[in-house]
């Protein structure tokens, strides 16, 4: 029976799998934030993995440790936190962050989840400078953020689902959808 996964990699399946490509995106987004002098990256995703299904918050992590092993710069768990989609995990989260130490806080935070990222960004306090790079589906009036395409994964899911049926196509493969940052800062701009 034909079918295309979207969004996971279950290890055990033998499906065609898309997914962002999210490894891409967390070290562009790694990339700029560090250009703009944030040196202290937190980064915040969903579930990683779960009965050998590897969700959208490993392959963030997974491109997040490698950006910070080619700074030379050591993993500090502090700054890493996995939260479910909820509005109210972003705001709580961010409230963790703002309870460290002075020394220990962020200076920019990359938010996965779509809802957590609402929520994140209704947490505003003047004595501290963070700045947030939120996750959205949809676009929204904030200087830099990641832009997920859904319809163009529903579109590719459809068309290589049909074309399997079509063709009784047995070719298994793993397509990855670019994720659109949107930088209305420019290259070498402050945040």
């Amino acid at each position: 029976m034909p079918f295309v996964v979207i969004g996971n990699i279950y290890s055990n399946t033998k499906a065609i799998t898309i997914t962002f490509d999210y490894e891409k995106a967390i070290k562009d987004i790694c990339g700029a934030l560090w250009e703009y002098g944030y040196k202290k990256i937190a980064i915040v995703t969903g579930p990683k993995e779960e009965r050998g299904i590897k969700r959208a918050g490993y392959f963030c992590l997974l491109s997040y440790k490698k950006f910070l092993k080619e700074k030379g710069i050591f993993y500090n768990d502090k700054l890493v936190k996995e939260i479910e989609d909820k509005k109210e995990d972003g705001y709580r989260i961010m409230e963790e962050f703002y309870l460290l130490k002075k020394e220990e806080m962020p200076e920019a935070i990359i938010i996965t989840n779509f809802k957590a990222s609402e929520g994140a960004l209704r947490f505003i306090k003047d004595d501290w400078k963070v700045f947030i790079v939120p996750f959205t589906d949809e676009d929204i009036e904030y200087p830099f953020y990641v832009k997920c395409p859904y319809r163009a994964l529903g579109k590719m899911a459809f068309d290589l689902l049909e074309k399997q049926i079509e063709k009784r196509n047995e070719i298994l493969e793993e397509k990855r959808v670019t994720l659109e940052i949107i930088n209305k800062i420019g290259k070498g701009g402050a945040i």
